[in-house]
């Protein structure tokens, strides 16, 4: 599953999607994601249990517009790397 596939499973999530257990699956597997550029980070983010590097940069010299983190991200208990350069967040979520 691509990073922009995985995003888009997790905002239909968001909105009241009951995923597959095969979707679930798939979800709880990934260890790495690099979303260049997001906007929002999907409150269903906890469905990725062993995500150990999460990449939500912008680009060199190109600001993300990506200004708040939910709490939820905290429940990532395997997350080891999170990247916030060139992003506008100025606090993380208690």
């Amino acid at each position: 599953m691509s990073n922009q596939e995985v995003l888009a499973l997790l905002r239909k999530i968001d909105n009241g999607y009951k995923p597959t257990e095969e979707e679930k699956n798939e979800l709880s597997n990934i260890e790495k994601i690099n979303w260049k550029d997001i906007e929002s980070i999907p409150e269903s983010i906890n469905f990725l249990i062993t995500l150990k590097e999460l990449d939500l940069s912008g680009e060199f010299m190109h600001t993300s517009s990506l200004m708040t983190i939910p709490e939820s991200i905290w429940n990532l208990s395997s997350l080891q790397s999170l990247d916030l350069s060139y992003t506008q967040i100025s606090s993380l979520p208690e």
